[in-house]
């Protein structure tokens, strides 16, 4: 974690992330962990990743892109 100031960096093989980012990110996942509740956001089994990625390759499908693309 870097200050916004020194976020330009060269080596970009340790990918920083900047203090304000990480700390928004923080606070919307505390958000979302209130509205939805800790037991509804996973993680899930192989059954239900099944059905996420075929209803998000249905989708895929319908608005023009080939079926067997499998990079959903």
């Amino acid at each position: 974690i870097v200050e916004k100031e020194t976020f330009p960096v060269k080596d970009h093989s340790r990918r920083p992330i900047q203090r304000d980012v990480w700390e928004m990110a923080l606070k919307a996942a505390a958000k979302v962990e209130k509205q939805y509740g800790l037991e509804n956001l996973g993680p899930w089994d192989d059954f239900d990743w099944g059905m996420i990625n075929g209803k998000l390759s249905a989708l895929r499908w319908v608005l023009g892109d080939e079926w067997d693309m499998l990079d959903t």
